[in-house]
């Protein structure tokens, strides 16, 4: 999403502020999706393999992911704007100059290093597991994200 620096108020703060609205979304919206699904299945209206049990998954699914994939710290991704925000002088022009690179450099560490998959993968599946278990949904997610995975 553009943004146009000049119009905030202390642009230092805000940016970083402002790069981490988005994943914050993610999840807030992840956490919405799985107080549905939890009233609904709880209350016997879905059941583990319903269409509406996938649906409510694959939407918590895909909104930890992008929380988790867009805090990366590499430029343009939003965790590059909070990161940001600590950095001064050298290192942070520096910094910024990574941003011509950041969309090939975060294809080539998600496509060909596998320690970057792992970790991005299993910070996914720890949030989803953190909100499965405050809601009373393991076996439920869990069901979905076999048949995601495994197929």
């Amino acid at each position: 999403m553009p943004v146009d620096v000049s119009r905030l108020r202390n642009p230092r703060r805000d940016w970083a502020l402002v790069g981490a609205a988005g994943p914050l979304m993610n999840v807030l919206l992840a956490v919405l999706l799985c107080a549905v699904l939890s009233l609904l299945v709880h209350g016997g209206l879905l059941g583990p393999s319903s269409v509406g049990t996938e649906v409510l998954a694959v939407g918590i699914f895909v909104n930890i992911l992008l929380a988790v994939f867009n805090l990366v710290p590499i430029p343009p991704l939003d965790g590059s704007r909070v990161v940001q925000y600590f950095l001064s002088g050298h290192v942070l022009v520096a910094y910024r100059r990574l941003e011509r690179f950041g969309l090939l450099l975060i294809v080539v560490l998600i496509l060909f290093v596998p320690s970057v998959q792992i970790v991005l993968f299993e910070t996914m599946l720890a949030v989803l597991a953190i909100l499965a278990d405050a809601f009373g949904l393991s076996p439920e997610l869990t069901f979905v994200l076999r048949r995601l995975l495994v197929g």
